[in-house]
């Protein structure tokens, strides 16, 4: 990917606010929210969100709230998988965190939570 595209990319990532969640209440767009800014905090240990989070305090909000919305998928949520769309954008974040997520226990959750959705 080219240098500049990569540069783009990160200043959009640093509007984000992560500190706490305070857009739209869907399931599906926190996934995709939390999801992106926690594999960019890995990716860029400089990175600095529009709340001043540095890499390692979005990692540490996004993180938390990411693993309850794996608890919230596995125990509470199975009847959102009639709907295909929400089946393919949750299935989407949540894979590119299985697949690329530097954190292991990420890793482990994140595929245990996708084994669920696949059942």
């Amino acid at each position: 990917m080219p240098d500049a595209v990569v540069a783009d990319m990160k200043r959009y990532v640093e509007l984000y606010k992560h500190r706490e969640w305070f857009g739209y209440g869907a399931l599906n767009y926190r996934l995709m929210n939390d999801g992106a800014g926690f594999i960019a905090s890995e990716i860029w240990p400089d990175l600095r969100d529009g709340d001043g989070l540095d890499s390692t305090g979005i990692r540490t909000a996004t993180r938390a709230r990411l693993f309850e919305y794996f608890d919230e998928i596995v125990r509470r949520n199975t009847d959102e998988y009639g709907a295909p769309t929400y089946l393919g954008i949750n299935f989407s974040a949540i894979k590119l965190l299985a697949d690329f997520a530097q954190d292991p226990e990420m890793r482990r959750r994140a595929s245990l939570t996708l084994d669920s959705m696949l059942l």
